[in-house]
């Protein structure tokens, strides 16, 4: 910003607040996710190393841990159901 010929910048109080108050929230925002990478609290990851072991018969649900997230969307004009039945069935 050019006021005068001799002076370049603006400098204010509010501007300096905004500043500070920005750079505080980084800095919380940068301590909480450092805790989080090394409490490593953030998520599980679960692997079945044995195939076949589950059956069709077998019932999951969050009263046992399980949790999914499920999105099916198609790409073109189709107003019937086009996934394949073969596929399995998820009552939610």
């Amino acid at each position: 910003m050019n006021i005068n010929e001799t002076e370049k910048e603006l400098t204010s109080y509010p501007g300096a607040c905004c500043s500070l108050f920005l750079a505080i929230i980084t800095l919380i925002y940068a301590f909480q996710k450092g805790v989080v990478l090394l409490d490593r609290s953030d998520f599980d990851i679960k692997q079945s190393l044995r195939e076949q072991w589950f059956t069709d018969a077998d019932d999951f649900s969050f009263k046992n841990g399980f949790n999914i997230a499920v999105g099916l969307t198609a790409y073109d004009n189709e107003k019937e159901w086009i996934l394949d039945p073969a596929y399995g069935e998820l009552i939610i």
